[in-house]
């Protein structure tokens, strides 16, 4: 919605602003699950056996 009130134009930015803001977050959130997860779902170290010769 186009309009020249430069106070209904103030309140759109600062509403826009508020949901950018949000958006942040939420990436933010998800990043920090998803390196979690990272972690379960990567291939885990070979197993070491004390005293067995690993195969070449």
């Amino acid at each position: 919605m186009l309009s020249t009130d430069p106070e209904v134009v103030s309140q759109r930015i600062d509403q826009i602003a508020t949901t950018l803001g949000g958006t942040n977050q939420w990436i933010r959130d998800q990043q920090k699950i998803y390196g979690a997860m990272e972690d379960l779902v990567s291939e885990p170290p070979p197993l070491v056996v004390p005293g067995r010769k690993e195969s070449q």
